[in-house]
């Protein structure tokens, strides 16, 4: 990744960190500028000369995120549309996760209570993008409207049942174990416990903190 001299240090700092989760297109010749008059975006990716713009109001680590995930939208063959760069943002890390996606949370609007009350957490979205994308790849083209619905079903529940599957996925998850699911459905108050290939990874989700 290469910077415009403008970018500030800390944020060259944040993007390089950042970018160290795409692997896959560090082999591309991408450039990072930065902006005082971006007037309709925080931040924005333009194809034509392979470069993401960032700005005071979009430099953030999750907004780095999604622009580079835009990257693998044109690249790599990820599915196009805001919403889906959110989720399959989401999806690669909670590490950057330190705001909300822009076009999900429009969606959802309950999201910014809960994410200041810390009810919801970077943790529960990667677990739940990583559920949605688990549709996608079953054949549902909604998987997009699935992820809204459901979280939107979390956050009215507090949390709840599902809260307490996502988060519990998200530590299964950072722990790279593998997992072969039942159903989980919401609407149901139903979720098959999950068959784990490792049966001693089942104690560690007995000790994790669900409340």
């Amino acid at each position: 990744m290469m910077f415009q001299d403008e970018v500030p240090t800390k944020v060259r700092e944040r993007a390089l960190f950042v970018y160290s989760f795409f692997p896959e297109i560090h082999d591309r010749e991408i450039r990072c500028h930065w902006s005082t008059r971006l007037e309709t975006s925080v931040a924005l990716w333009r194809r034509e000369n392979s470069t993401i713009v960032l700005s005071r109001k979009g430099c953030d680590r999750a907004t780095i995120a999604h622009e580079l995930t835009h990257v693998c939208q044109e690249y790599i063959g990820f599915p196009s549309g805001e919403e889906s760069c959110d989720i399959f943002m989401m999806a690669r890390s909670d590490r950057y996760l330190d705001s909300l996606p822009c076009y999900i949370n429009r969606a959802v609007p309950e999201m910014e209570e809960h994410w200041q009350n810390n009810e919801l957490t970077g943790e529960v979205l990667h677990a739940l993008a990583n559920l949605a994308i688990e549709q996608r790849n079953s054949g549902n083209r909604r998987y997009i409207k699935w992820f809204k619905e459901t979280l939107e079903g979390m956050l009215m529940d507090d949390g709840g049942e599902w809260g307490a599957i996502a988060k519990a996925n998200a530590k299964l998850l950072r722990m790279d174990c593998i997992l072969v699911w039942g159903r989980l459905d919401y609407q149901g108050i139903m979720a098959q416990d999950r068959i784990l290939e490792d049966k001693s990874v089942r104690s560690i989700i007995d000790d994790i903190e669900l409340a």
